[in-house]
């Protein structure tokens, strides 16, 4: 189904297009533009139905970022959280999924709203952790004043009018859902490894046309736990993970897909896929019981 704003791409295409037909002929000759049809965003993207030079895209405003939490990892993914993306993170449970979401939103915090949703972790828990890493971050009163809570968000549906966006995600500037198959309504948990593709699919859309950058989290099934000097096989890794709903998922829907694998008692090997084709490894530490993940680039 076209979405409803399709009518008015094809008039500014059609502003841009002039027909020819002297001759007995029936050309296309692009239009000048006019300076009211400069570029401009529809979310992350360029408005459609337009063709703009590289000169004209360059220069348009940088897009505001917000800080994972990571300056590596920020560096190697372009900036960091940007708005209308979508991060992903598959962990198995007490790898430091849950820790890496506590991180990016006190960092965020810094430059934006933040709403994080959890289901696993007890409310008042998950606000004492908040205030602690805000501490380490430095995010002062009015920073912290900008991150909300939820143990439950209910994941946009598709209900025939187009950017059906809650009320509660179109105000925060970055959303974290931790873990988003915690976010499922009861009824629907018996199909949802069938439908998590089309639902995540329209909440990147939601995402994009709101500016809101999203972090989705989900936890795989452990893995063995090694012995000897922790030597991780990741290829068993990735076929443990395979079986995953997560797997094929992610991989569709997001911008930067990443893993925590254990390494170690508290060491942790971190992969990081862009969309695009790169990948960037690095290593974390998790500090005991201050419950926070230390990154570097391998």
């Amino acid at each position: 189904m076209p979405s409803l704003s399709w009518p008015l791409r094809r008039a500014k295409y059609r502003r841009r297009v002039a027909h020819d037909v002297s001759g007995g002929r029936h050309n296309l000759r692009v239009a000048e533009i006019p300076a009211a049809e400069a570029p401009h965003r529809d979310g992350t993207l360029i408005a459609g139905g337009l063709g703009y030079s590289l000169d004209e895209l360059a220069a348009l405003p940088p897009l505001l970022t917000h800080s994972s939490g990571h300056a590596a990892l920020d560096r190697a993914v372009g900036g960091g959280l940007c708005p209308g993306s979508i991060w992903t993170l598959a962990a198995s449970g007490g790898a430091g999924a849950t820790t890496f979401a506590v991180q990016a939103a006190a960092s965020a915090a810094k430059t934006g709203s933040v709403l994080i949703a959890n289901g696993h972790v007890a409310s008042h828990l998950l606000a004492m952790r908040l205030r602690d890493a805000a501490d380490r971050v430095g995010l002062d009163a009015a920073g912290l004043r900008r991150i909300r809570t939820a143990s439950w968000l209910p994941l946009p549906t598709w209900t025939g009018q187009p950017y059906d966006w809650d009320d509660q995600y179109r105000a925060a500037d970055v959303v974290i859902l931790d873990t988003v198959d915690e976010m499922v309504r009861p009824r629907q948990l018996h199909r949802w490894s069938d439908a998590a593709r089309a639902q995540l699919r329209y909440l990147r859309e939601l995402a994009q046309a709101a500016n809101t950058a999203v972090v989705l989290t989900a936890r795989t099934p452990p893995m063995p736990r090694p012995t000897g000097d922790w030597h991780i096989d990741m290829t068993s890794f990735d076929a443990v993970c395979r079986m995953h709903w997560a797997s094929p998922v992610f991989a569709d829907v997001s911008d930067v897909g990443l893993r925590l694998v254990p390494s170690g008692p508290s060491e942790r090997r971190v992969v990081a896929y862009v969309r695009g084709g790169s990948e960037w490894l690095g290593s974390a530490r998790i500090l005991g019981r201050q419950r926070w993940l230390y990154l570097t680039q391998v």
